[in-house]
């Protein structure tokens, strides 16, 4: 019996077996057909007993588990042999096939077993380390088995060693890569064409040879055909297209420049399995210096001298010397471009290694001179980077690629190849690594925040009350504000942890500019150090605009840092407001400017100054003048964004050792600080007959908040989940006035609770309130600027105005 016909008997095998448990099961207890339950029960066995016979003969290994209390009920002999375990093993500990399965595939294969079986799906592939410390590939298909209800009590399934396959892939892939390094290694123009005729490879030589790039011209035609010789090639094309192999037929091609070339095309047909051709490919080498002779050579000497005089990168080409070809003295020739990123004129390099050698860095030059050995002895290509000094004695980093010739002994005659700067190339990288830091602490800091804010919700609540029931000469009230205190320096400090990460909620208010730099003004005087005497001329008139606090103060504390910075020695920071009139017009650092009043905040320091190549990219992400270590890049680009969001502008003027001062201008808000005070929470009411449906996961804000409303009056309904609140919601008769749920709940977001909720209480009003970022918030499709929004931690008075807004404003308006 073949495999195929193995596998379609064993289904059969275990359809048969399905159907009997299902009879058997339908017709227990059932007197009347005793004798065609004992019939089928005899069915069932011989089955049964068929189909483990049939398993432990098959290659693969059959297994079988009851998923209700977790254990194998068969495994076929087969395990044996492929795990290296025994079979009573996996018996008596069924952890023993997850322990078996190679620690990096592990974790993946149990989410997959966990969440696929049921619905049939599960098909994975995994290694497995076998006691000998000898790893196998395994092929593991599961399917469940159900009985008539549907229900899942049985999971089998087939495992597949597919060792020797992966193997074989593996040697297919690497076969691959070393076709496609010769392929691009090669002296000769490699171009493959499809069925159609169009460009499908096209090697490093191709694209030196005709002077088009790979990108240019594939699932293109042929770029290099002129008109008069665009038959000559489709005939050359259908006769490879036909079978017919080409060998060294002349053909005469243009190149990008325009100019005519000779070359020797040899072409060959790719057929399928089936014979059929499905496409071409040809090698093409350049003979037009052997057609034009000795008028060709120097032709193409001119050619080759202008393309290494325009080129970006530096081009050197060395012949080997028998014995040491790294030898100090032995020749070699460097382009002027090659000189010229090292900071030499053409005549201070000389052209010999020594030259290169001399400027390597120390703890670089056995790893370069160890690449070019493998590269002439054992032909790994030469493709490698490292730093350099420069004659300055600047220290940059050089990417440099090269291609040998080897005789026909095998002994390398030549090599050739380019240099190129990445010193930039480098530094971004730098400044990545140093984004993703900074992004990982953005992770860490909402991961804490949303921890911090349901615990200090609790802390500042119930310290709240308590001091509300202690009296004033109470001994124990002095512990209970120092209680508070702490706490309220703790969401201080959690705010701020969230604005260095710019992970904080936004949250515009209407403020005064004087009020943030005088407030601001003490932490600045320690940040700055005493060296450095902080002024600060104020606007005698309120200068008030629409801005979130914390980002505010993140741009006072950004350029203050900058000041510091840029008076090691000591100086004057200078923080000046004032109000100006805008006629509108171009705006320093974005576009047009609105006519109108604005606010003026200047930060003027008397430190080293810029130069105008440093100006020109002051606010670009990751540039920065500071040594390496010290910063990232992302002050004056983030002081930038803020400004600009806010619909502003910044503007920097400064000289070397003349200082620095940053402008920066704010739409002027209109309205008073006395009017958005007056509009602040009123005084807290204790007689309510409201109903509120209080949503919280964590059990100590849940209970916080619910004795908090319970004290102010209102009746409280509690729910830990969506579906309890639903629950209440659909089962509950009396009205249900406001619905005071986290954004973020375990079962379903704040917001699906809450479009499910109007379904069933369309007139109750919605309040939201979370301890997670900004971010996360808004991810759950909630508005950070919602005016039925809470975000933690939050004083009992604020919650408290906060039901009392939602409950008293307009129908329509009351989420």
């Amino acid at each position: 019996m073949s495999a195929g016909e193995e596998r379609a008997e064993l289904d059969r095998l275990r359809k048969r077996v399905a159907d009997l448990e299902r009879l058997l099961k339908a017709r227990a207890g059932r007197t009347v057909h005793e004798r065609e339950h004992a019939g089928g029960e005899r069915v069932l066995q011989e089955s049964q007993e068929r189909f483990r016979q049939l398993a432990e003969n098959i290659r693969d290994v059959f297994w079988m588990t009851d998923p209700e209390k977790n254990r194998m009920i068969y495994i076929s002999p087969g395990y044996e042999e492929v795990w290296g375990r025994s079979c009573e093993s996996l018996y008596a500990a069924p952890r023993t096939w997850l322990d078996a399965i190679h620690p990096e595939d592990r974790d993946r294969v149990l989410r997959a077993a966990l969440s696929k079986q049921v619905t049939g799906d599960y098909d994975e592939e995994y290694r497995i380390v076998r006691p000998d410390g000898s790893l196998r590939w395994i092929w593991d298909r599961a399917f469940p088995i159900r009985d008539d209800s549907g229900a899942v009590y049985r999971i089998a399934g087939i495992a597949e060693d597919i060792t020797q396959r992966k193997r074989l892939e593996e040697a297919l892939e690497k076969s691959s890569r070393d076709l496609q390094t010769i392929i691009q290694a090669s002296p000769l123009a490699f171009i493959a064409l499809d069925a159609d005729g169009n460009v499908t490879t096209w090697n490093a030589a191709a694209r030196r040879i005709f002077g088009w790039t790979e990108q240019e011209v594939l699932g293109r035609p042929l770029p290099y055909v002129p008109d008069d010789k665009r038959d000559e090639s489709d005939t050359l094309w259908e006769s490879a297209m036909r079978g017919k192999f080409l060998e060294g037929v002349e053909i005469r091609r243009r190149r990008r420049d325009g100019t005519m070339i000779d070359l020797a095309l040899w072409a060959a047909p790719l057929c399928d399995a089936n014979g059929n051709v499905i496409s071409t490919i040809g090698l093409l080498a350049d003979i037009t210096e052997h057609k034009r002779g000795e008028e060709a050579l120097r032709k193409s000497i001119e050619r080759f001298e202008l393309t290494v005089q325009g080129s970006r990168d530096g081009l050197w080409d060395a012949w080997a010397v028998p014995g040491d070809p790294f030898a100090p003295g032995n020749p070699i020739y460097y382009s002027p471009r090659f000189k010229e990123l090292l900071g030499y004129a053409d005549d201070e390099f000389e052209n010999v290694i020594a030259s290169w050698a001399s400027r390597l860095h120390p703890e670089d030059r056995e790893r370069v001179f160890t690449a070019l050995r493998n590269h002439l002895e054992r032909r790994v290509p030469y493709d490698i980077e490292y730093r350099m000094f420069t004659k300055n004695g600047e220290c940059r980093w050089f990417a440099a690629r090269g291609q040998a010739i080897w005789n026909q002994e095998g002994q390398p005659v030549r090599m050739s190849g380019s240099f190129s700067d990445i010193t930039e190339r480098k530094r971004l990288e730098e400044h990545l690594r140093q984004a993703a830091k900074m992004e990982a602490v953005g992770r860490l800091a909402g991961g804490v925040a949303h921890d911090f804010n349901n615990l200090l919700t609790v802390i500042i609540g119930h310290s709240e009350r308590l001091l509300k029931a202690l009296g004033a000469d109470d001994r124990h009230r002095r512990s209970v504000e120092g209680i508070r205190q702490a706490a309220d320096r703790a969401a201080s400090l959690t705010s701020q942890l969230l604005a260095f990460s710019r992970k904080q909620v936004i949250q515009p208010r209407l403020l005064d500019m004087n009020a943030a730099v005088s407030g601001l003004t003490p932490m600045l005087r320690r940040l700055i150090g005493e060296n450095i005497r902080l002024v600060a001329n104020l606007e005698p008139r309120p200068c008030l605009v629409k801005a979130d606090p914390g980002q505010v103060e993140q741009v006072l504390m950004n350029l203050a840092v900058n000041a510091r910075d840029a008076m090691p020695q000591g100086g004057t920071l200078t923080i000046g407001t004032a109000i100006t009139l805008s006629e509108g017009g171009a705006g320093p650092g974005q576009g047009d400017l609105p006519a109108g009043p604005y606010v003026c905040l200047t930060v003027r320091d008397t430190g080293l100054g810029m130069d105008a190549e440093t100006k020109a990219h002051l606010f670009e992400p990751f540039f920065t003048t500071k040594e390496r270590g010290k910063g990232t890049g992302l002050g004056l680009a983030t002081v930038y964004g803020i400004v600009v969001q806010g619909g502003g502008t910044i503007d920097v003027d400064s000289s070397p050792e003349r200082g620095t001062t940053f402008t920066v201008l704010l739409p002027r808000a209109a309205g008073s600080l006395q009017t958005e005070k007056a509009a602040g929470p009123p005084a807290v009411e204790t007689s309510h007959t409201e109903t509120i449906l209080l949503v919280e996961d964590d059990v100590l804000v849940r209970e916080f908040l619910c004795d908090l409303l319970e004290g102010l009056g209102y009746r409280v309904l509690t729910a830990a989940s969506g579906e309890q609140a639903l629950q209440l919601c659909e089962t509950g008769k009396e009205p249900v006035h406001v619905l005071l749920t986290d954004v973020v709940i375990p079962d379903m977001s704040g917001r699906v609770l809450v479009e499910r909720a109007a379904t069933l209480r369309p007139d109750m009003r919605v309040l939201f309130m979370s301890g997670y970022t900004d971010d996360v918030v808004l991810r759950h499709g909630i508005s950070e600027a919602s005016a039925a929004f809470l975000q933690k931690p939050f004083r009992s008075n604020v919650l408290a105005a906060k039901i009392r807004e939602v409950l008293d404003a307009p129908k329509g308006q009351g989420s």
